[in-house]
């Protein structure tokens, strides 16, 4: 147990003494990845049905001030269950305004515009459609070194296809580098 806590207290003052001069730069760049699943329990017919929802994230984005940065982003969601399978590649750009931009943990909000195709199969068929979208998201970057950050984010997503509207409430957790 002892070494449990030595080790516990020697990471943590390992990570707080790396973050002192952690937090975003005017005039850095960005690289980010992030990923999230789901299960979602559904009953249908009397009887419980799951769908399980995959979904990855590239980013990259450029710091024009130390708060403001735009960023572009594609994602890749992969929904399953009910004998459908909903695949949709989304690309969003937009921009990112970052609150107490130094130190350990530094919040943000954004607001993304893109475009997606989804494309739906059930029992063998498939259809694909385009449509547009909007990502409106808060977060929190946790700097784990001058430049690296565990990225937290709850994002709101609206599409329209084909006069179709959707939206959706997706937590993700990734990681993000500045260079």
């Amino acid at each position: 147990m002892r070494i449990l806590y030595i080790l516990g207290v020697g990471f943590g003052a390992t990570l707080l003494a790396g973050q002192a001069l952690a937090g975003t730069e005017a005039g850095r760049s960005e690289l980010s990845v992030s990923g999230s699943y789901s299960y979602e329990w559904v009953p249908s017919e009397g009887s419980g049905n799951g769908v399980n929802n995959f979904l990855g994230t590239v980013g990259f984005g450029h710091f024009f001030t130390d708060a403001l940065e735009l960023k572009f982003q594609g994602v890749f969601d992969a929904m399953t269950g009910h004998g459908t399978t909903i695949e949709t590649l989304e690309f969003m750009i937009g921009p990112d305004y970052h609150f107490m931009t130094k130190g350990s943990f530094v919040p943000y909000i954004g607001v993304y515009g893109g475009i997606l195709e989804l494309e739906a199969g059930a029992f063998g068929g498939s259809t694909a459609t385009t449509g547009g979208m909007v990502d409106g998201h808060i977060g929190l970057k946790q700097f784990v070194s001058e430049r690296a950050s565990i990225d937290y984010r709850l994002s709101y997503q609206y599409w329209n296809i084909s006069g179709s509207e959707l939206d959706s409430i997706i937590a993700s957790v990734g990681l993000d580098y500045e260079f």
